[in-house]
């Protein structure tokens, strides 16, 4: 009576993290992307990491392939500029600057300055810590004006906000994919 539905295939995850890495940055991040999964080493003993190092080095165990592919994807997403850490604290000159960066990255343009004097203007008010989330929604409208949505990822940490922009094709195709067990392909 056991085994009446199929098993779950095998995620081939290092295919995935390519597939994902190209979607998300082009093939100059999938080579990246690629380099660092399969140099664990080379990606292990980056000094800029940017939590210090990889979680299973701080903690010493050996992780999944699953992990291994989260990680990398992360950092490498976080290293080209496609995804940025935004502190909590941050005031809205600041969250407005990464996005124009983000923007930039994208090849898109930057947010008109009369808009963002608005935005800033909007934010003179608000108590520290607030101007990234009163910003959130104008972002993703500013955002979808230039043909792409943001995804904000799901931090452990309540203390940063970390935004990356996507074609509508990408966040459908990625946005409740997993490399395994806990590790989202988007966080």
């Amino acid at each position: 009576m056991f085994g009446l539905g199929k098993k779950k295939a095998d995620v081939d995850v290092r295919s995935m993290l390519a597939s994902a890495a190209e979607d998300f940055g082009g093939a100059k991040l999938r080579e990246r992307a690629l380099f660092f999964y399969d140099n664990r080493e080379a990606f292990e003993t980056r000094a800029d990491h940017t939590a210090g190092e990889p979680p299973w080095v701080a903690d010493g165990y050996e992780p999944v392939e699953a992990e291994v592919a989260a990680e990398v994807l992360r950092e490498t997403l976080l290293e080209d500029r496609r995804a940025v850490v935004i502190d909590w604290a941050a005031g809205a000159t600041r969250v407005l600057d990464e996005f124009d960066n983000l923007f930039e990255r994208a090849g898109r343009p930057r947010i008109d300055p009369q808009r963002r004097e608005a935005l800033t203007a909007a934010c003179e008010e608000t108590k520290r810590g607030d101007a990234v989330l009163k910003l959130m929604d104008p972002m993703d409208a500013e955002a979808e004006a230039r043909g792409l949505l943001v995804h904000w990822w799901a931090e452990d940490q309540s203390d940063v906000h970390v935004p990356q922009l996507l074609t509508a094709d990408a966040m459908r195709k990625w946005r409740n994919v997993s490399f395994g067990k806990k590790f989202p392909v988007l966080p």
